[in-house]
């Protein structure tokens, strides 16, 4: 296929073009470090910056995944799954009605991240790099498919969603009365596929790292001996 009729069949957004050439960077700076597996880091880096040179995917053509929904991007192969979970020394009805309230939410995750709240079910998520620049990586908006008080908050991202993604967070108690178990359930599909999935998990920056963040730093907010009075009948204010 030609660089013109590549251009007339372009499938991937331009945030996830301009995603697919730093990935294919540094699987490149990763190959000169790394003697033993350069050829394949160089392979998989010029196949990363070409699908960013050309704005074109055989793999999403090939599934037409450009207007999918999220259960279409999400199908077979194309998803990534990740599990983590934490215990939370706190009541199963707090740990709830804080995760709930996204306004409550957004303070004790990492200043990467930044939740907009647009009503009681949708609300807009933006990823922003560690390095405290000003750039936005990745924005999407999520809606609240599945709510049952103190038990699971379940998800999913809407069209036109940088990162797609589907999952829930599990409220359990923990034994012997020791709080609070989270568990969190996620697939998702990363903005350049598995390959670049793989690639940001070397340099320490996946959503595996991301989703243990926000559990690490929810977890150290609400032990930290502050007052929480959170109701479940008070998470929509």
């Amino acid at each position: 296929m030609h660089a013109a009729s590549l251009h007339d069949h372009q499938n991937v957004s331009p945030t996830e073009r301009v995603l697919t050439v730093l990935a294919g960077l540094g699987a490149l700076a990763l190959a000169a470090q790394l003697p033993r597996a350069r050829g394949p880091l160089t392979a998989v880096s010029g196949a990363l910056m070409l699908r960013g040179a050309t704005g074109y995917c055989p793999a999403y053509a090939a599934a037409s995944t450009r207007t999918a929904s999220t259960r279409d991007a999400l199908a077979g192969p194309r998803g990534s799954h990740l599990r983590a979970a934490t215990t939370i020394a706190q009541p199963v009805e707090t740990v709830y009605a804080f995760w709930r309230n996204l306004d409550h939410l957004s303070k004790a995750l990492p200043s990467t991240i930044t939740i907009e709240r647009l009503d009681d079910r949708r609300s807009r998520w933006s990823l922003a790099p560690a390095t405290g620049s000003a750039a936005t990586l990745a924005t999407w908006t999520a809606e609240i498919i599945n709510d049952e008080p103190e038990r699971v908050i379940g998800w999913r991202t809407l069209d036109d969603a940088d990162i797609v993604s589907a999952g829930s967070v599990q409220f359990k108690d923990a034994p012997a009365g020791q709080g609070t178990e989270v568990l969190v359930h996620m697939q998702y599909s990363p903005p350049f596929g598995r390959v670049g999935a793989g690639v940001a998990r070397v340099f320490g920056r996946g959503a595996d790292a991301v989703v243990d963040q926000c559990l690490r730093d929810v977890k150290r907010y609400l032990e930290l001996g502050r007052q929480v009075t959170l109701r479940a009948d008070a998470i929509s204010r």
